[in-house]
């Protein structure tokens, strides 16, 4: 039995990775309206969000006129706006500060009569809020910087990074992802399955619950450790904005460095993209060029820095001496005629 369950999660797992943002975010938004999971975060406590560290929100807070989403994403804001007369009016009266930590970003588990008493807002006002905080995050699926491009419009962009100091910011388009995972206070809840105040119908949704947060906490888990990964690993490019700073890095090396199955990691990335500090949106498996592309791109470079060399040999030695990769005579001289560089045009002699 035991073999089977096991067998079931990792279905469970690869069929939340496989899907869309859009289903992915509609699922957080259904769970976290049901009654259940108000019950066991507001009134219990017993279920609290964790932010990731060095990650934000990419937005203009209150001013969710111009939530970051574009194309017929904006005319579905307007609508959802327009089905709530007056509540930006609400919003802006909260505040950007009280606005992030109630609702953007509530780490803390508020009552709802906390929040109403803190915000000066009905209680009703708060459901509303919170609901548009939701609908808002499955819009941000579509989110693509101005001039993206249409070729990347199949791709779900997730966050921009942002330069700090010799590191990086994750600004995350999407409160579902801005506000982190789900801390789960296993040891109250048991607590309270074993306090004989719930029945044996709402045992089972409990436990249905926690499986599904768990689920998503690990798609979570492992796009942020993706990303985490790769903007360090790629720290040059990422302040370059240059190709040939880009580090070979296969996908099973970051499977490893975050203590993942390649399947998994594979399923979480696809289609998926960020924006760079310089503004353009890149897909995330171009942060993992593989060797032969990694060498074209040091050849490249050698080659308009040093154009003197009068051979490959010279070519591969100063590669070596400089970058501590050793590329041989016979692939310098493949690499150029993928490269369209002929002998002539840097002066090189000798057999080839």
């Amino acid at each position: 039995m035991q073999p089977f369950m096991t067998q079931t999660v990792v279905m469970q797992q690869a069929e939340l990775l496989q899907m869309s943002d859009y289903d992915f975010h509609n699922l957080i938004s259904e769970i976290e309206k049901d009654p259940l999971f108000t019950r066991l975060y507001r009134q219990e406590k017993l279920l609290h969000y964790h932010r990731y560290t060095g990650t934000d929100f990419n937005s203009l807070s209150t001013d969710i006129e111009n939530y970051p989403v574009s194309g017929s994403s904006s005319l579905d804001i307007e609508a959802l706006i327009a089905s709530q007369p007056g509540i930006l009016e609400i919003i802006r009266n909260i505040g950007d500060e009280k606005f992030k930590k109630y609702f953007l970003f509530p780490q803390e588990n508020y009552s709802f009569e906390e929040i109403s008493f803190e915000c000066n807002i009905k209680i009703s006002e708060i459901n509303t809020i919170n609901t548009l905080v939701n609908d808002l995050s499955v819009l941000s699926t579509f989110y693509h910087p101005p001039d993206s491009g249409t070729q990347m419009l199949a791709y779900t962009c997730l966050a921009s990074i942002g330069l700090d100091g010799d590191g990086f910011t994750i600004n995350y388009l999407s409160p579902v992802y801005a506000r982190g995972r789900y801390i789960i206070d296993y040891e109250k809840i048991e607590d309270l399955l074993e306090s004989h105040t719930l029945n044996k119908r709402d045992i089972s949704e409990v436990r249905k619950l926690l499986r599904k947060l768990e689920l998503i906490n690990n798609r979570k888990n492992i796009l942020q450790n993706i990303i985490v990964t790769l903007i360090n690993k790629q720290a040059l490019y990422m302040k370059s904005g240059k190709q040939n700073s880009l580090l070979p890095f296969s996908q099973k090396e970051l499977a490893q460095n975050i203590d993942a199955a390649p399947s998994s990691v594979s399923r979480a990335m696809q289609m998926k993209s960020i924006i760079a500090p310089w503004d353009e949106e890149i897909p995330i498996r171009n942060l993992l060029p593989n060797l032969h592309f990694f060498k074209k791109e040091l050849l490249k470079r050698m080659l308009e820095e040093e154009p003197g060399l009068k051979s490959d040999e010279a070519i591969s030695r100063k590669i070596r001496d400089r970058f501590g990769v050793h590329i041989s005579r016979r692939s310098i001289s493949v690499l150029r005629k993928e490269l369209r560089i002929k002998p002539k045009c840097i002066g090189l002699k000798g057999k080839r």
